[in-house]
This record gives structure tokens, sequence and C-alpha cells, in this order.
């Protein structure tokens, strides 16, 4: 055998989305499923003013609060974009999220992108997650869609 690849061995990193998806599992046993997140990868592509695509994210998924009796609704906190490397990671809020913790989040908006927050690292876009899941506004949400979760289950 040659030796190209030198010492090199595989090892499993922990994305992006692997780090919402056990988010997701988190608020689906705190709220004992009546509350829960679908991560979902979509594609993202930048238009320029003729309506070809210029650029596009490799990696985007959106964070999106569900409830168990409410299959119609559904509640998009925000959305994750990254290439093929994980970081840096772009970052879009819902707009009510994002004016409720502004002050919290001014350090990593991007100065090239309106209303887009970029992480370097993994450190930096878990306290960023922590920071918008810790967030008054979307408590809120996560309380009403638990409320009327259990008021349809003891109802009906």
């Amino acid at each position: 055998m040659s030796d190209f690849w030198g010492d090199f061995t595989p090892k499993v990193i922990q994305t992006p989305s692997a780090i919402l998806n056990e988010i997701a599992d988190e608020l689906s046993t705190i709220t004992n499923k009546f509350v829960y997140v679908e991560v979902k990868q979509f594609k993202e592509n930048i238009y320029d003013e003729f309506g070809f695509v210029i650029a596009g994210y490799k990696f985007s998924f959106s964070f999106t609060i569900k409830s168990k009796y409410m299959d119609n609704y559904s509640f998009n906190a925000f959305s994750i974009h990254h290439d093929i490397i994980s970081y840096p990671v772009t970052i879009k809020i819902d707009s009510v999220i994002e004016n409720s913790i502004i002050e919290e989040i001014r350090s990593f908006y991007n100065p090239n992108g309106e209303g887009e927050l970029i992480v370097e690292s993994e450190d930096e876009f878990k306290n960023l997650i922590k920071i918008i899941l810790q967030s008054n506004k979307l408590r809120e949400i996560i309380n009403m869609l638990y409320s009327i979760s259990k008021e349809y289950e003891n109802n009906f």
C-alpha cells in the first residue's frame, strides 16, 4: 500500500445539525412530546437581479417548533447555513425572537449581511443557540403550544 494519506484516520465530528438534533430531543423530553422540534435540511440559493443562482450554502437547516395536536401550525425559530466545513455558520433568527435578544446577540452580526449572525466555532455556536433558546419570546411560544396541546388532550 502507498503512503499518500500518512497516518490519517477519519473521525466523526459533531456537526451543527447534530447539535440541533440533540437540542430537539431535549425539548421533546422536557415537554413530554407535547412540543417538539423538526430539524430539516433545505436548499437555499442566492440569486442575482436576473434570477440566476450566484451562490448557495451547501448545508441549510431549519429549526421548526411544532406541537402534538396542532399539525397545521409550526414556528420557524431560526435556520443555520454553512459550507462543507462546518464553521463559520450563518444563523438567521425569526424577527420576534431576534428583537427580544438584540443586545445579547449584537456581537454576532455579520456586517455584510442583513440580519445574519455569524459564529466561527462550535463554542460560539452553542453559546448563541443557548441565548436563542433561553429567550423569553421563544419560551412564550413553547409555553403557548404546550398549553394548547395539554388543553386539547384534556378536552378531546
